[in-house]
Order: structure tokens, then C-alpha cells, then sequence
């Protein structure tokens, strides 16, 4: 009686989460392409059109094209024109149904991950993960990911990683080696989908300090290897498919430390309460020129929070949130030059995400079960008004990517705004 009571709770869960997904990001599948933010080259190109052929797929995974190499993403878009052609509707529509997985494997992983580490009791097991996932699956954050084609590529690399992490999180329970061979071929194909599968090794590893495995055993860091040599790997196949990737902003090594800590800042605050979020985010200067002064006082606010972690290290949810909030975020930080024009990005933030909702859910579900009812009440309506913000937004938002004309006139709103914006010269005021 009792089991069946989870399985019915469990699928009432699930069931909000994709509800509450298509509810909120409908308006996507009325959205175009956006043929001059980059769906015109990622999405419309020779790879599409050149059909299940063995030429063509050989293609697809041995050649780097634009800077940049996501062969199961090319792969996405071929099986998607093969059925339905050029159709927009079907390109967002399996964009949508990416991130509705993901939001449900975010429930699977937190979950496994907390019975295993046995970090809460029994009653919370599918609160937390419940409530973790449904408010990453509305996030705003995850528009760009979501509502904009080009960016599927973070959708399919997520799904596989946390895949991997599934997979090894049963491993550990089990020690069953099939289990540990899965994910490895799942940290392959999230590479397949997006570089930024290269920080798997150390979220593995931050899995097993969580799980209070003992990081002194050799045996261990042996297991680790073939994952290590094998993102080294893909670290040098990205370093060479973005040689001939564009021009992009390369910054001396001492503005390139200030800038990133900046964006760890700037990427936190944006996970917590979004606000002004847009398709680009230019760098302050150009090569050459000095780095605002303001930007001095960003490395003091990471050493803060630093200091925070170190004080509050034991908190072991609280150095797991942040830890794997920056861990996908470290090939994006800007310490090693990459092909990108934007100082930071919101897809970049996708799979970061899940640390700080985790981070908020465990601890607001954490302080409601000690307080009195009234407390209680007034917590509950205020983390509902949080989740409501974020959906509203989140459905609002997904509208300005209708084509590139909304995106682009939603860009010079916000620079109004923030008086960055001639009317006259129409530039940027940087």
C-alpha cells in the first residue's frame, strides 16, 4: 500500500512538471526561425539536407564546421528536416520536448542522489527533487536553451550528462560495472552534443565526496582516469574546431581572471532572481582597452562568498550547490579565450541552475518543518509568488523570441533602460 501511495505520488509530480512546462513555454511553438541569429547557418545547412547517407554522417561526426563540433546536434536537425522539412513548429517542438526530460531527469538524479548520500529523511526524498525540478523547468534561465533552435545543443548535452550521472549515482549503489561503462558511453554522447560535457570527471567527483566516499583512495582517482584522459581529449578537439571559428575577443590573462569573476557573479544573481535577461551581453571594452574600475570590486565579492563556503564548509548541501553551480560553469568563465562575443550567456547556465534551485528548495523545505504554522504560511506564499515571477517571466520572455526582429527590439528596450543606447548613432554605449 505504501509503495503504491510513492508510485502515484511520483506520477502526480512528473505530471505537473510537464504540464507545468508546456503551460508556460507553449508560446515557443508559434516562434520562427531566427534567420539572423545563427539558425540560418546551425540549423539550415548542407548537413540537414544531405540525407541518411553514409557520406553525410561521416560528415556530420569527423567535420568541424563553424567553429564548432556537435555531431549528434547536426544529428537532431537531420532526423527533424527528414520528417517534417523546414517547419519551425517541429524544430521548437523538440527543443520543448528536450527540456521536459531533462526537468524529469533532474527529478530522477536529485532524488537517487539524496537517498544515496542519505543528506534528508525518507518524507523529503521526492519533495526536494519535486520541487527542484519544477522550479528549473520554468526558470528563465532556460529560455535561450529552449526557445532559440541553435541552442538545442545544450538541451541534448544535458540530457545525456545527467544520464551519466544517473547511471554512475547507480554504480556507486551497486558496483555493477555495466553501470559504470554506461556512464562513460553517456559522458561520449553528452560531448557529442556540446563541449561543456568536458566537466563531467569533476561532478563525479563532487558525487563522491556527497556521497561520502573517501577521496584519499587511490583506487578512486584510477576510476576517474579514463574519464580524465578521455575530456582531455575533448578539450583539444574543441581547441581545434573553434581555430577557424571567428574572431572573437581575445583579453589579456589579467582582465580575463577579472572578467570571470565577474560572470561566476553575474551568472549567480541571474540563477537567483532574473531580471533584464537578453540574447547578448557584450563584453565592457574592447581589446586593448582598460576594464572598468567597477570591475575590481568582483573579485572581493567571490573571496566573500568564498570565505562563506569556507566557514560553512560541513554544510554539505550548501558546498555541493555551489560547487556544481561552478563546475558547469568553468568553460565559460572566459579564463581560456573561447569564439564567443558575449561576456556571459543564460544557456551557459542551464545544468548550473539546478545547484541553486537545489540549494533554495532543501533549505526553504528545511526551515518549514521548524517553524509554526503561521511561519510556515508565510514562507509557502512567498516561495509560491518566487515560482510564479519565474514562470510569468519565463512565458513572457519565450515570446520575444518569436523571430529576430522581437529578439533584437527586445535588446534595445532593455539598453533604453539602462541609457546604453543612442538614439542617434544607434550604437551600443559600452
Amino acid at each position: 500500500m505504501k509503495l503504491m501511495q510513492k508510485c502515484i505520488r511520483e506520477k502526480i509530480f512528473l505530471w505537473v512538471i510537464i504540464l507545468t512546462v508546456i503551460l508556460v513555454f507553449h508560446p515557443i511553438l508559434k516562434n520562427k526561425f531566427l534567420y539572423y541569429w545563427d539558425d540560418q547557418w546551425v540549423v539550415i545547412n548542407h548537413y540537414t539536407q544531405g540525407g541518411f547517407n553514409f557520406s553525410n554522417l561521416w560528415s556530420i561526426f569527423t567535420e568541424f564546421y563553424h567553429g564548432q563540433y556537435a555531431p549528434l546536434n547536426e544529428l537532431n536537425y537531420l532526423i527533424i528536416y527528414s520528417i517534417f522539412g523546414y517547419d519551425p513548429f517541429w524544430f521548437h517542438f523538440f527543443s520543448l520536448l528536450w527540456h521536459i526530460s531533462n526537468a524529469v531527469l533532474v527529478y530522477y538524479f536529485l532524488k537517487s542522489l539524496l537517498k544515496l548520500s542519505g543528506q534528508t529523511r525518507e518524507i523529503y526524498l521526492e519533495v526536494i527533487p519535486f520541487l527542484t525540478a519544477l522550479l528549473f523547468s520554468i526558470h528563465p534561465l532556460t529560455v535561450e536553451s529552449t526557445a532559440w533552435i541553435s541552442a538545442s545543443k545544450v538541451l541534448i548535452y544535458s540530457f545525456f550528462y545527467l544520464l551519466a550521472l544517473m547511471f554512475y549515482i547507480q554504480y556507486l549503489k551497486n558496483g555493477k560495472s555495466r553501470f559504470f561503462i554506461l556512464t562513460f558511453i553517456f559522458f561520449c554522447l553528452s560531448f557529442g552534443g556540446k563541449e561543456q560535457a568536458v566537466t563531467l570527471p569533476f561532478c563525479l567527483l563532487l558525487i563522491d565526496w556527497f556521497s561520502k566516499r573517501n577521496l584519499k583512495n587511490i583506487d578512486l582517482w584510477i576510476e576517474k582516469l579514463p574519464f580524465f584522459a578521455t575530456a582531455i581529449l575533448f578539450g583539444l578537439i574543441t581547441i581545434l574546431s573553434q581555430e577557424g571559428g571567428g574572431n572573437a575577443p581575445q583579453y589579456p590573462l589579467f582582465q580575463r581572471f577579472l572578467l570571470s569573476f565577474y560572470t561566476v557573479f553575474e551568472y549567480l544573481i541571474k540563477c537567483i532572481f532574473p531580471f533584464n535577461l537578453s540574447y547578448l551581453y557584450p563584453f565592457p571594452m574592447q581589446v586593448g582597452e582598460a576594464i572598468p574600475v567597477r570591475f575590481m570590486i568582483y573579485p572581493v565579492v567571490v573571496a566573500f562568498l568564498g570565505y562563506v563556503i569556507y566557514v560553512y564548509r560541513k554544510n554539505r548541501i550548501l558546498i555541493f550547490s555551489i560547487l556544481f553551480f561552478i563546475i558547469h560553469l568553468l568553460v565559460a568563465l572566459h579564463i581560456i579565450s573561447i569564439s564567443r562575443f558575449s561576456i556571459v550567456a543564460d544557456r551557459y547556465a542551464y545544468l548550473s541552475l539546478i545547484g541553486v534551485m537545489f540549494f533554495i528548495v532543501y533549505h526553504f523545505v528545511l526551515i518549514i518543518q521548524k517553524k509554526k504554522r503561521v511561519v510556515i504560511l508565510i514562507l509557502s506564499s512567498l516561495f509560491l509568488v518566487y515560482m510564479l515571477y519565474l514562470g510569468t517571466y519565463t512565458h513572457k520572455y519565450s515570446k520575444k523570441w518569436y523571430d529576430t526582429d522581437s529578439l533584437k527590439y527586445h535588446l534595445r528596450e532593455l539598453l533604453k533602460q539602462r541609457k546604453d543606447y543612442s538614439e542617434d548613432t544607434q550604437e551600443y554605449k559600452l
